[in-house]
């Protein structure tokens, strides 16, 4: 296909209109130069991608998961109880949302008036952040809070969430509206969002870098749109499994299949995940299917996420090779077949060849007529072979040009490509594909992706498509650009990057001269210069300043790689600076290279309009459009012809060590002649498809010498040609002093010096030079070894502290998790067996009235057996609840000392005796006697059975068992108590354990290293106090040239106003201020005085108190939590003993009535009654007025209950009053009925004990109630705390991360420059100079082993 027929406008194809090209500008200056640290890429796509594991644990889906399982791997997703809590999470989703816009409006107004000012840049780089995180860790937690607010399914047109709040009424009308809108806005914005906000480079520096065949992104984006739609709004289970299986399924297929990131482990991490939530969505559905209340079924929930991760991963990686070994083995298949295309074909002993003529004659027309059946039958062109099975297959097989660039490797490549066209000729990705993978694996100067990014758009691209054919335009405009970096030929965004990032290189580059020339002039004339002491304030300012030049200049070349003036800038800042004479001769190599390559084809017609039909270009672009022809040709042939080809037109330059420029035989090939001993078509006919085998002559017989040169640049050469003018500048050499053009300057440079020798007569052999060379470079390797020796030593142990660190908060959650887990298991049991004296003492009473029947005259029949009958029912009920609860809970006690006394009668021998027991056996006493005497029938007790020694045991032990009993809740809430406080007793360990560690690591590990490095500097930097003061003067001269050298560059630059462009003004003004402000700097005597570890200290301390913050509270939680909870199990116990002391007052006033012959305490009713009441009267003051307790009226989820909403049935009408009124009710009675049994006697009609009676049943069920709040508090409240101590854990994990990046590595990353600058300032003294000096030249050859005491001082 001819260029022509490619529409295009100034070179591009008209892509759509005004606003569409201010789009694309703005996301392509979102996407370009977009660098992400790929470790900060793995962080956010792990967490992005676990949260659909948080889908599977969802409770609802098991019967025993706890309801924060779901957000161990969605954190986000949690959400508060209260609605106004709600409102401030939809805030926040409200200004990410409008921050993008406002940003995205102001790149865009930039963009469209040509102004792209300093706050445009700064929306540029707030814009890329927000996208980043709203399409990746906060996408689908933000679509839940928006989706919550519409939600009205609840009743009443209500939330599902909130019930109190109702959509589209009165106040909350504006909250339903807003979240409307932003999902409006929200949604779209990430789909669009994921198609185009990619790096798709496949040179693999950025780990996230992908394909964008196959839009999985887009996919991805929608699927989990629905998931998390159908979460929130559904909420049944069924249909939430039915979603999600498929979803992570389908997930888990499109990685495995398509493999979309170059990076192979970046594959298998996401298919690990997705492969995860799969088989854990799986486990959901049997769970919920199956309806288990086992602890078993979340346990394996949990495991199997590790395996579906492993099974993701062996995956990805088996398909990988599958899909690889498959096309590979179609492609060879397919290249054995095609020359049978245009051969013979036998079939039944007729031979019929495809391009052979009939002719006219009968014996022709005979053969065909009588094997005319033969002929319409055979099949003589062979089956075609699909070599792939979808579109990313054709990328999938090309990755191995990654790691292998050779020409055969190229060659391969092609042909999969070639193939690819063939089978998928209407794919617009893949020609972008393919464009990108020559513009990053093939030599610059290239046209050919230029030429399948015009093709693209002729074949009706979608928006995605249309913005990388934008974005590849202008990536493949900017490389053509090695110079004339400024606003009309970068993107406006990159260029004002560019400049900023320049002027800052130029700044600090600047600046460390600046701070070289005030510690030399320090030295030199400060009253105090010659005091060492003071040195290292100046190293620390140097080296910060180095090391942001640094940065600046490798960012900058790494984003402009062929930028002469970045590469010759850079290599000044090695010379000068570091004294890196290698590094500076690799960048100025490069420059060069760069520089006679671009003359070269300059001077050809490569770059002209028929550069298309050149060779090299026919013969692929022949190549790649005729393969999907039905053509005969020879594949040895092409196999020659693109081999001969790779050889010249992918020289050694591919080398990134060594740069190779061909001469002759890619000139011979750039003009379009014609190679030798081979002919070649016309270029009219260069789209046909080559036949014939075209013969190149084979570069390995062709001297090296006459088309390869290597040209190196010698930046530390001193001598110059013969045949050099004077005008050839040589670079200056290392450090403060230069190299000179003529001996005798070398003479005088060396005269400079007190004491200095002359020069040698005789120049040193080259040998003898690089001896010396050598040698020098030992010394300062050993140097920098014995100064750097201290921070390696603070480096290993600094990771040591950390390891103690990671130990300390891994031992606390997993302690406080256990010890919330623990309590919540056993508090249960607890509170049940504080029922147990209540129920003992009310055994005692239904045993009471089983034996009164014997007793009453025949016409108190009737209502007696109504009582029998309820106290039969009342006595089954209680032996269940005693085998259920009491007797398995007790059962801990079994090994208790015997303390209760009881007594056990003998019958028919009327001997009593008093046996011990523990409260083990008293409970299987009264459990066993209480079921043998609630099955006996009514005509059982017609007779007395007062003889029955289990009567006996009940009646003789009434006032025994409920004290006997209370103790041992006392026991039980002890032992609760001591299993709470065991870890409580851990975690204080682990406290001053931390605290410890914190101590060690500053005074063990940071002061040390302080103090050691401080003293090498000094005795390093006291060289320069022996400096006499003529090279002093020397070198301060040295280094006020290069500074004005910079200065004058940063000038110049603010005078030119390239193009008359208001950035390059603007940026011009800026680099002239900031030299301006740099040269009137000055050192005070303050800076002097400054301590120059102090930086280094506070940066530190604050990262160990970053470090102790969250793991100090990561402790105090748990402990805090457990003495709140053991507060609260006393205050459970203490105050529901007044359950117990009011059944016994029951108890006692029925006995006070009846005093029949059954009464076990003949004449001390009155008395026992009296005591019990008065015990109930003071513990319930004490439990309201907080003695011995927490106050129940302090307690806020009890306050309710017991002031106002206790319900009362049926002894106060059915009303609903108070816990607290009720009791004080129930005391009063009883007190009543006491002072009146006191004087006189009592009838079962009384209405005093009649309402306490019924009273009793009434507050039973309510203290009850209160266990049940109790609970309540603890558990709820060890939730939250473990939710807390989770997120605590979290931010200490992330916190260790982040001190040891900002902090500590940092410090000694610091330490390590300052030691480097060190050394380096101590190697910039001139040669001449240290040898002259004996102290300075022990000093240095012996490595900083030796030095002389006592400076001399300066006349």
């Amino acid at each position: 296909m001819s260029d022509s027929g490619l529409a295009e406008k100034d070179g591009r194809m008209y892509l759509g209109n005004a606003m569409e090209k201010v789009m694309f500008s703005v996301l392509y200056s979102m996407v370009k130069d977009n660098d992400v640290n790929n470790l900060l890429s793995y962080i956010i796509m792990f967490t992005e991608d676990i949260q659909l594991i948080a889908f599977a644990h969802n409770p609802s889906f098991y019967g025993r998961m706890p309801t924060w399982a779901q957000y161990v791997t969605n954190p986000l997703s949690y959400r508060p109880h209260e609605y106004g809590q709600y409102l401030i999470l939809l805030g926040i989703v409200v200004g990410f949302v409008v921050v993008a816009i406002a940003a995205a409006a102001q790149v865009a107004v930039s963009f469209e008036s040509g102004k792209f000012a300093g706050i445009s840049l700064l929306a540029l780089k707030t814009l890329r952040l927000v996208t980043k995180l709203l399409g990746t860790v906060l996408f689908m937690p933000f679509l839940e809070v928006l989706l919550v607010a519409v939600t009205c399914f609840g009743p009443d047109n209500s939330l599902i969430e909130y019930p109190s709040v109702q959509c589209f009424s009165g106040a909350y009308t504006a909250e339903t509206v807003i979240a409307i809108l932003l999902m409006i806005i929200f949604v779209p914005y990430n789909i669009v969002m994921s198609s185009i906000y990619l790096e798709t480079t496949p040179n693999r520096k950025s780990a996230m870098a992908r394909v964008p065949i196959g839009r999985v992104d887009t996919i991805y984006v929608v699927l989990r749109i629905i998931l998390t739609s159908v979460f929130t709004l559904a909420r049944d289970p069924r249909f939430s499994l039915a979603v999600l299986i498929p979803i992570t399924a389908i997930l888990s297929y499109l990685m495995i299949a398509y493999q979309p990131f170059y990076k192979s482990a970046v594959n298998q991490l996401r298919a690990g995940i997705f492969s995860a939530a799969f088989l854990s969505g799986i486990i959901a559905a049997i769970s919920y299917a199956i309806g288990s209340d086992s602890i078993a079924l979340p346990i394996v929930a949990v495991i199997t996420v590790p395996i579906g991760f492993v099974v993701g991963v062996l995956a990805c990686r088996s398909a990988f090779k599958s899909i690889t070994s498959r096309v590979y083995r179609k492609l060879q298949l397919k290249q054995k077949m095609l020359p049978q295309m245009g051969k013979l074909a036998e079939e039944g002993g007729v031979r019929i060849i495809k391009t052979a003529a009939i002719g006219d004659s009968e014996n022709s027309q005979s053969d065909w007529l009588e094997n005319l059946q033969t002929i319409t039958t055979l099949r003589t062109r062979p089956k075609d072979i699909r070599v792939f099975n979808n579109v990313p297959e054709v990328e999938i097989a090309c990755r191995f040009v990654h790691n292998n660039r050779s020409d055969e490797a190229l060659f391969i490549m092609d042909e999969i490509f070639a193939e690819g066209f063939r089978q998928y000729p209407k794919d617009a990705m893949l020609n972008l594909v393919y464009a990108e993978y020559l513009e990053n694996y093939t030599p610059p100067g290239n046209e050919e992706p230029a030429y399948f990014i015009q093709k693209a758009k002729t074949l009706k691209p979608a928006f995605d498509a249309r913005f990388f054919i934008f974005m590849q335009d202008h990536i493949i405009e900017q490389s053509k650009r090695t110079e004339g970096l400024n606003s009309s030929t970068l993107n406006i965004s990159s260029y004002v990057e560019f400049q900023t990032m320049q002027n800052g290189a130029r700044r600090n580059h600047l600046a460390t001269l600046l701070e070289i020339r005030a510690f030399l002039t320090h030295v030199r004339t400060h009253q105090r210069g010659r005091d060492p002491k003071t040195y290292p304030i100046f190293l620390q300012r140097i080296s910060e300043a180095e090391q942001k030049a640094t940065d600046y200049y490798k960012k900058l070349i790494s984003r402009w790689p062929k930028s002469k003036v970045l590469l010759r800038m850079y290599a000044a800042f090695l010379m000068q600076i570091k004294n890196d004479k290698e590094g500076a001769a690799k960048f100025t190599n490069a420059a060069e290279e760069i520089e006679e390559l671009e003359t070269r084809m300059a001077t050809t017609s490569y770059r002209n309009e028929s550069r298309r039909g050149s060779m090299a270009g026919s013969l692929r672009r022949s190549s790649l459009q005729h393969r999907s022809a039905n053509t005969v040709y020879n594949s040895q042939t092409t196999v020659s012809r693109k081999a001969s080809l790779r050889d010249r037109t992918r020289p050694l330059a591919m080398d990134p060590n060594i740069s190779v420029v061909m001469e002759e035989t890619m000139s011979k090939m750039m003009d379009g002649s014609e190679p030798t001993d081979a002919p070649i078509q016309d270029e009219s006919n260069m789209d046909e498809p080559i036949v014939r085998e075209i013969v190149f002559p084979e570069i390995e017989n062709i001297e090296p010498e006459t088309y390869l040169r290597r040209r190196y640049s010698n930046v530390d050469k001193t001598q110059v040609d013969d045949d050099d003018d004077d005008d050839e500048e040589v670079t200056k050499g290392v450090g403060f002093h230069g190299t000179f053009k003529e001996e005798d300057e070398i003479a005088e440079a060396a005269a400079r010096a007190d004491k200095m020798p002359a020069p040698s007569e005789s120049v040193p052999s080259t040998r003898s030079s690089e001896r010396e060379e050598r040698k020098k470079a030992y010394h300062r390797a050993q140097l920098q070894s014995r100064l750097k020796a201290p921070v390696y030593i603070l480096d290993r142990r600094q990771k040591l502290g950390l390891a103690i660190y990671l130990f300390i908060v891994i031992t606390t959650i997993a302690v406080g998790i256990w010890s919330f887990q623990s309590a919540e298991d056993n508090i249960s049991g607890f509170a049940r067996v504080t029922r147990l004296s209540r129920a003992a003492t009310l055994a005692v009473q239904n045993v009471r009235t089983f034996v009164q029947p014997a007793f009453v005259a025949p016409e108190g029949v009737p209502q007696l057996r109504t009582r029998f009958a309820d106290a039969q029912t009342s006595i089954a009920s209680l032996m269940r609840n005693f085998t259920t609860y009491y007797v398995s809970y007790l059962a801990g006690f079994y090994n208790d000392p015997a303390t209760i006394a009881v007594t056990m009668s003998q019958l028919p021998i009327s001997i009593k005796k008093i046996q011990y027991m523990n409260a083990y056996q008293l409970v299987k006493l009264v459990y066993q006697y209480g079921v043998e005497l609630g099955q006996q029938s009514w005509n059982f007790y017609n007779t007395s059975q007062l003889e029955d020694n289990r009567v006996r045991f009940f009646l003789d032990n009434a006032i025994v068992v409920g004290p006997a009993f209370e103790s041992a809740s006392s026991g039980g809430q002890q032992k609760w108590i001591n299993g709470t406080m065991q870890s409580v007793y851990v975690l204080y360990s682990l406290c001053g354990l931390l605290v410890v560690t914190m101590l060690g690591w500053a005074y063990v590990v940071l002061l040390p290293m302080m103090n050691q490095t401080s003293d090498e500097q000094i005795r390093t930097l006291k060289m320069f106090a022996l400096l006499p003061k003529k090279p002093l003067m020397h070198m301060l001269t040295d280094v006020e040239e290069q500074i004005e050298s910079i200065a004058d560059e940063m000038t110049t630059t603010a005078g030119n106003k390239e193009d008359g462009k208001n950035n390059d003004e603007q940026q011009g003004n800026n680099g002239n201020f900031a030299a301006r402000q740099l040269m009137n700097m000055t050192v005070d005597e303050d800076v002097v005085n400054k301590s120059p570890i102090k930086k280094h200290f506070i940066r530190y301390l604050a990262g160990l108190i970053l470090l102790g913050l969250p793991a100090t509270a990561l402790l105090i939680v748990p402990i805090y939590r457990a003495m709140m909870s053991i507060s609260y199990a006393a205050t459970m116990n203490y105050t529901n003993s007044r359950r117990y002391l009011m059944q016994a007052v029951v108890m006692l006033a029925a006995e006070c009535i009846y005093f029949d012959p059954t009464t076990w305490l003949p004449n001390a009713p009155i008395m026992w009654l009296d005591d019990r009441l008065t015990k109930l009267i003071n513990l319930h003051h004490d439990s309201v007025t907080g003695v011995n307790c927490i106050a129940t009226t302090t307690i806020p989820d009890l306050q309710t209950f017991t002031l106002t909403s206790a319900p009362c049935q049926p002894a106060c009408g059915n009303l609903t009053i108070g816990l607290d009124a009720q009791i004080e009710w129930f005391i009063n009675e009883a007190t009543d009925f006491l002072n009146r049994v006191k004087v006189s006697n009592v009838t079962t009609s009384d209405s005093a004990f009649n309402f306490i009676s019924t009273l009793s049943a009434s507050l039973n069920t309510n203290l009850n109630k209160v266990d049940t709040i109790f609970q309540n508090i603890i558990i709820s409240g060890n939730s939250v705390a473990k939710t807390a101590i989770i997120v605590l854990f979290a931010i200490s994990v992330a916190s260790t991360l982040l001190v040891y990046l900002a902090s500590m590595r940092a410090t000694a990353q610091a330490r390590l420059q300052e030691m480097e600058s060190t050394v380096t300032l101590l190697f910039a003294i001139p040669e001449p100079v240290v040898q002259s000096i004996p102290e300075i030249k022990k000093f240095v050859e012996s490595g900083g082993m030796f030095t002389e005491e006592g400076a001399r001082k300066r006349k």
